[in-house]
């Protein structure tokens, strides 16, 4: 029985996020700008993956559109925008250029990729949403390379986050859940790692990730003071 699943998946990222928001008084403000700003990209993104990525059941039918799209996105991007902070920011301060109109074109240039090498040339949509996030993110650091760290350490610590979540939903909880409803199950690309974790996942984590670990400081001009000194931060910096 797998229903709730991709609901189950909600209550799992509640977990960290309600820790995040409870402790970390100074990052509620991004959480929740970034994370209600994503919930309609929850519905918009599954235009392509319904089609050629899974079809997962939800409270309102398989393969439907649904509240968890937009749950999923709130927490999502909630969390991969602050994990980076939670771990090595002693404080995010607004001192650099603000670049909306720049977030802007780079949002509308994200979506284009997918609707071109998705829709159009049709790529797998799991695999052009890599190719975009880690895409979009070059132009960022390049325009912004104070915030290559960030992006890195938010790429990994994003999947392995998600790799825990996945451990325990997808291990435990429902571990028939992939074979039932991921599109990918009868093709080469069905790799799975540590049990029942899909390979495409862990890429879509960390791509994602290596993404938000940018985009809310190169939108609003934010810069990072860390805790710790990395002298290889510096010098990349120079």
């Amino acid at each position: 029985m797998t229903t709730y699943a991709y609901l189950m998946l909600s209550f799992l990222m509640f977990i960290p996020w309600i820790l995040i928001f409870a402790y970390r008084k100074d990052l509620r403000k991004r959480m929740l700008k970034a994370g209600f700003f994503a919930v309609p990209f929850g519905w918009v993104s599954e235009i392509w993956y319904f089609e050629d990525y899974w079809q997962p059941p939800t409270t309102a039918g398989v393969g439907q559109f649904s509240i968890e799209d937009g749950l999923s996105a709130f927490f999502i991007v909630s969390l991969s925008i602050t994990l980076f902070d939670v771990f090595f920011t002693e404080e995010n301060v607004k001192n650099q250029k603000k670049r909306v109109p720049a977030f802007s074109l780079l949002l509308f240039l994200g979506i284009s990729l997918m609707g071109i090498f998705s829709s159009l040339l049709k790529f797998n949509s799991i695999f052009v949403t890599g190719f975009a996030c880690y895409f979009v993110t070059g132009i960022i650091l390049f325009m912004r390379p104070d915030l290559w760290f960030p992006a890195l350490l938010s790429g990994i610590l994003n999947a392995l986050l998600f790799i825990l979540i996945y451990i325990i939903l997808f291990n435990f909880l429902f571990p028939e859940f992939w074979k039932s409803h991921w599109l990918l199950n009868k093709t080469q690309y069905n790799l799975t790692i540590l049990g029942n974790i899909p390979l495409t996942e862990v890429l879509w984590y960390n791509s994602w990730g290596t993404l938000a670990g940018c985009l809310y400081d190169f939108a609003g001009g934010y810069s990072k003071e860390l805790k710790y000194k990395f002298n290889i931060q510096s010098k990349f910096s120079e």
